[in-house]
């Protein structure tokens, strides 16, 4: 099996990382500095705090960061649509109590990981660019060009869609060098349900979460 094709492998996430680029200094042209860009920019810059304030060597202050990084993506992120789209045709088979626990599953394996991930790999990110925007009836798509210290250029494409009751807009798809973010786990969940069940895909993500969760909390259990 492909390296990206599991749930569980770590370059999966090194990479998203350079998706999300939230951890260089970034540069914005003035010419797509629209709505969207702002708010990805906003929610960057929050990161960049978190991701730069000192004192985290003690394994419960990196926990502590860890959370704060999750409690930032989820500003941001639609982690529900995102989910969802991740089971694509599988989602309207589950009843209501299976979509809520694959969801709840599902978000904090992505939340995990996508913390991790960030403080792992920010030191490789040299620079951030924000390069084009583009909005159609409801949603937009803001492309982020993350230039790394050996100056390698990794395109990134946000999608996202503008809440209906509000002007905010949320990120429903992460996409890096053509790498769409819900149709690689779609895949991934379509052929594990197909060969075997829905149950055992909750199995496998839920041993993923125990794997990954923040140690403070293993601890407690």
């Amino acid at each position: 099996m492909e390296a990206c094709r599991r749930p569980s492998h770590p370059g999966c996430f090194r990479r998203a990382v350079l998706l999300a680029g939230l951890v260089a200094g970034s540069l914005v042209p003035h010419g797509y500095a629209g709505e969207p860009t702002e708010q990805v920019r906003s929610t960057i810059d929050k990161l960049r705090v978190v991701l730069e304030e000192p004192g985290y060597d003690n394994l419960d202050r990196i926990d502590l960061k860890r959370a704060r990084l999750g409690e930032i993506s989820d500003e941001r992120i639609d982690f529900y649509t995102l989910c969802r789209r991740c089971l694509g045709r599988h989602w309207r088979d589950r009843s209501d109590g299976e979509r809520e626990a694959f969801v709840e599953l599902m978000t904090e394996f992505l939340k995990v990981n996508y913390a991790n991930s960030i403080m792992q790999n920010f030191s490789d990110l040299k620079k951030v660019e924000y390069t084009h925007e583009r909005i159609d009836r409801g949603y937009s798509v803001v492309r982020v060009v993350a230039t790394t210290r050996r100056n390698t250029q990794h395109p990134v494409d946000y999608r996202l869609r503008k809440s209906e009751d509000s002007t905010q807009w949320e990120v429903i798809d992460i996409t890096i060098e053509g790498a769409s973010l819900v149709k690689n786990y779609r895949t991934q969940f379509d052929g594990i349900i197909r060969r075997s069940s829905f149950a055992d895909l909750m199995e496998s993500i839920r041993q993923r979460v125990e794997k990954t969760r923040p140690t403070t909390r293993k601890s407690e259990e």
